[in-house]
């Protein structure tokens, strides 16, 4: 008698617990420059939000871009994770701009609020002029084209694998294009226009998509938020990661040499 009531009080737990973690998803935020910290600390939050059960991820953006490999290795992460990720230019005035972009054409779902962009998705060397002058201007032409180029096929081949506009894709790299909210749902670049992650929740209630080629529903309805934020240790080094502390460090270090 005692092992039974004991079994049915594990099988009861047990069931709850799944209620539980199916009425919950993940919001990671990528806030700022994309680079090696963010990428790790995205990249983290994506694997934790996985074992701790969420439905599915949502990861706001609001970045003017960043480095292409840690662009990369989140993108990589996205399309590795067991659950889906909704990508969401919020709050209204965000950008996706650069390698925000990218990760937009990556994502299962894309969504913008009000007032946000998306683009100007061409790489660019960060390196100052007077040490592009010691270089062969035939070398850098090449190397120029063929980091281009590089560039272009990524773009082309993550908006195939997301069924998104591919021709916008490659104008985004190859002349710097930049599209409003609404332009970017007209060019079906986007999904889902949304005022906030309340009315986003709204909007993705009951809408299938065929994830990893299995269809998946997201259901939102009473669903709970579970936030996953850099810790003060990761946000102290994401500060001294800023590509112009960097890049004035670097002067002085020049200057010091000199």
């Amino acid at each position: 008698m005692v092992k039974k009531f004991l079994f049915a009080v594990l099988v009861s737990v047990s069931f709850y617990s799944n209620i539980s973690a199916a009425e919950q998803y993940a919001v990671i935020h990528l806030d700022g420059v994309v680079n090696p910290v963010v990428s790790e600390y995205i990249t983290n939050s994506i694997n934790l939000a996985e074992e701790e059960g969420n439905s599915f991820i949502v990861l706001l953006i609001d970045t003017p871009g960043g480095w292409m490999d840690s662009m990369r290795d989140i993108i990589k992460s996205m399309h590795t994770s067991k659950i889906p990720v909704v990508t969401f230019t919020f709050p209204k005035g965000a950008r996706a701009a650069s390698a925000g972009g990218f990760i937009m054409l990556a994502s299962n779902i894309a969504a913008m609020a009000p007032g946000t962009e998306i683009g100007a998705m061409h790489p660019v060397v960060m390196l100052p002029d007077f040490l592009k002058q010691q270089n062969d201007g035939e070398t850098d032409n090449v190397m120029d084209k063929k980091i281009l180029n590089d560039t272009v096929a990524y773009a082309r081949s993550l908006a195939q694998k997301s069924g998104r506009n591919v021709k916008w894709a490659e104008d985004a790299v190859k002349n710097a294009v930049s599209s409003s909210y609404l332009e970017a749902r007209k060019a079906g670049v986007i999904e889902i226009i949304a005022d906030d992650i309340d009315d986003l929740m709204r909007k993705l209630d009951n809408r299938k998509i065929d994830f990893n080629g299995n269809p998946f529903t997201f259901s939102t309805t009473g669903i709970n938020k579970k936030e996953y934020l850099m810790t003060w240790k990761e946000k102290a080094v994401n500060r001294l990661a800023d590509p112009q502390l960097l890049f004035m460090l670097f002067i002085i270090a020049v200057v010091g040499i000199w």
